[in-house]
Parts: C-alpha cells; sequence; structure tokens
C-alpha cells in the first residue's frame, strides 16, 4: 500500500465518520424508534437531547488499525424525569483488501 493510497483511505474514513455523525445527530430520535421502539417510548423529547462529543473523546480509545466505527454519545431525558446517557455505535464490515 503506498502512502498516496493511505491518505486517500484516512480521507475517505474522515467523511465516512463525519457523514455518519451527522446523520446521527439529525434523525437521533428516528434512529431510536426504529432500532429500540421499547426505549423511543420512555424518553421525554420535549427536553433536550445532548450529544456529548467532549465526553465521547475522553472515552475513546484509538481505533485497531483498520477497524471503522463510528460512536456518539448522547445524553436523553426519560419521562420519569431521569437522565440517560445513549452510546450510538455503527461499525462498516468493509474490508480494506476487498
Amino acid at each position: 500500500m503506498t502512502i498516496k493510497t493511505m491518505v486517500n483511505q484516512d480521507r475517505y474514513w474522515a467523511y465516512f465518520d463525519e457523514a455518519w455523525k451527522k446523520i446521527i445527530e439529525r434523525f437521533f430520535p428516528q434512529l431510536l424508534r426504529f432500532f429500540v421502539p421499547k426505549f423511543y417510548e420512555d424518553v421525554d423529547f420535549s427536553k433536550e437531547v445532548a450529544f456529548l462529543d467532549k465526553e465521547m473523546a475522553q472515552l475513546s480509545l484509538k481505533s485497531v488499525k483498520g477497524a471503522k466505527y463510528v460512536d456518539k454519545l448522547v445524553k436523553v431525558y426519560l419521562k420519569d424525569g431521569t437522565d440517560q446517557w445513549v452510546l450510538v455505535h455503527i461499525a462498516s464490515g468493509l474490508n480494506s483488501t476487498v
């Protein structure tokens, strides 16, 4: 693999990462409703949904070489008044040798 190829792959994955993070932020309620409908019913969406990017950066470990994933940490309030942190994790099954 050449340096140029590695740089291009890094750019691609940076774009991939940012695109998915924006999708998660934009469609967070819909993602919850689709993937975890029972939890969605417990969330109070009249209160602010907070995306905890600083906290996620502190929790994140460096990715294993070749592992491609997107994580977002989100704070929501439940209808019972408590808050809950939600980790959204998206992993790509792409193999760079394909």
